[in-house]
């Protein structure tokens, strides 16, 4: 199974049948629905507030057993050699507390779902996975591979919580509100040696101790997804096989740098609110990086040239850059790419630059004889609806039919100028200065013909009517 897809058979559709063929007179069938021939025990919503535990006469073997969406407070221990079963789920009840050895007589057991229930730090210890009692000790649950404790009241684990657990590989503690990783927590997770993938995403975590994935050997996948980390840890640098990391949703503004992790394949650093740039040099310690996320940045404007580059010599001076095969850098608010940003884009198998405001100038033109053609013959849909944002004469063009035309987009003016408006602004200079003279012009007259009424009135005219000739008369 791939260390990135850590799901068993709940990831069946179950749909329920009217009829079962070789499970009909379980008592599990006729309080539950059993599909899949009578494989899967679907009890969701079906109104149990406690487990319904019958006395089988004969061992029932099933592969999943449902029991989500009830009101379950207390699970009871399953009763000795009555079930098999691959996977038991209890999501979205209202659990508080679990019988000691609730599950040492299932056989087979694989996976448990006690998500998003109320199990509590102080309840919840290990005695819980207790196996059989053989030979004066208690004998581990040696099939349990996952553990699903998503959305619980977990601060702390039990340090013991896992000895019975031993090939564990799978465990979630998401929506848990730890705070911070404790001694306790530290210890219990330590006591899983063959741990490959951990979720520690919505944790409130502020940081990752130091040594906790150096005592986690076998780690692949690590999410520490929507915590409140401002940057990438530099503990992560500890572990020893890490492949997958998961930074989306944390609190990220400037990634400047990063721990070396030549293990690491898959990086993630998706829906980061405030992330602006990634800088120069800043990613290039994971040097066999081969997939790379950056989505639904909305505040993301620059990847520096040389963010994936890792200088193996400093004099004379090598640069490396990983050999990238899946990248999607979409809905960021990217203007412009360095085509030295991917060391081949030739060798990309998938990728993604959509929903990005491009600007199609000169410093972008690479786009249109080195990247679109790539994209096209990858992703021909995605390829269609790439369009330019910039200039204001290019905006909705679509690059492709811009590099399929061969076209050649020009630079933009240093100083802001946009010549494609240098119509209107002509245009407005011409009517202004028209109008200036015309103003100028008539004011010119106006004053001249006053100046010719003062300067000849006197002479011309006399008034006739004054008071002295009236008195005279």
């Amino acid at each position: 199974m791939h260390p990135m897809i850590p799901l068993l058979g709940l990831a069946l559709v179950v749909v329920p049948c009217l009829s079962v063929s070789n499970s009909s007179d379980s008592l599990w069938c006729q309080l539950c629905s059993c599909t899949n021939n009578g494989s899967v025990v679907d009890c969701r919503q079906a109104g149990l507030g406690s487990l319904p535990l019958p006395d089988w006469s004969n061992p029932t073997n099933f592969t999943i057993v449902i029991f989500d969406n009830n009101t379950i407070s207390h699970v009871s221990a399953f009763p000795e050699r009555r079930l098999n079963a691959s996977v038991i789920s209890f999501r979205n009840n209202a659990i508080t507390s679990i019988e000691n050895a609730a599950f040492k007589y299932v056989g087979g057991l694989k996976e448990i779902d006690l998500s998003y229930n109320h199990l509590s730090s102080d309840k919840f210890t290990g005695d819980i996975f207790k196996g059989s009692y053989v030979g004066g000790m208690y004998q581990p649950l040696a099939d349990m591979e996952i553990l699903r404790l998503s959305g619980n009241g977990l601060h702390t684990l039990d340090p013991n919580l896992f000895e019975h657990l031993p090939y564990l590989r799978v465990l979630t503690l998401d929506s848990n509100p730890f705070g911070v990783i404790d001694h306790g927590t530290l210890i219990a997770l330590a006591n899983i040696p063959k741990l490959e993938y951990l979720d520690l995403t919505n944790t409130k975590l502020r940081e990752i101790p130091q040594y906790m994935l150096h005592t986690s050997m076998n780690l692949l996948v690590l999410n520490i997804s929507y915590n409140n980390l401002e940057d990438i840890p530099s503990e992560i640098g500890y572990a020893h096989k890490l492949q997958h990391l998961v930074l989306d949703g944390n609190p990220i503004e400037e990634i400047h740098k990063s721990p070396l992790v030549p293990t690491l394949r898959r990086l993630d650093l998706s829906s980061m609110p405030k992330l602006a740039r990634i800088f120069s040099r800043s990613l290039g310690n994971f040097t066999q990086l081969r997939e790379l996320v950056m989505v639904n940045n909305t505040n993301l404007y620059k990847i520096d040239k040389d963010a994936l580059v890792y200088v193996e010599s400093a004099e004379p001076e090598i640069k490396v850059w990983p050999q990238i095969k899946k990248l999607n850098i979409s809905d960021n608010r990217l203007a412009w790419l360095d085509p030295s940003f991917i060391g081949d884009w030739g060798k990309l198998d998938e990728v993604g630059i959509g929903r990005n405001p491009w600007v199609c100038d000169c410093e972008n033109n690479w786009f249109l004889s080195e990247l679109m053609p790539r994209i096209a013959q990858l992703h021909p849909e995605e390829a269609s609806r790439l369009v330019c944002h910039d200039p204001v004469e290019m905006r909705g063009r679509s690059i492709l039919e811009l590099s399929q035309n061969h076209a050649d987009m020009r630079c933009l003016d240093y100083y802001g100028n946009q010549p494609e408006n240098d119509g209107t602004v002509i245009l407005f200079t011409c009517i202004a200065t028209l109008v200036v003279v015309l103003i100028i012009a008539g004011t010119l007259a106006y004053l001249r013909r006053e100046t010719w009424n003062f300067a000849g009135g006197r002479c011309s005219y006399r008034r006739a009517g004054s008071l002295e000739a009236i008195y005279h008369h």
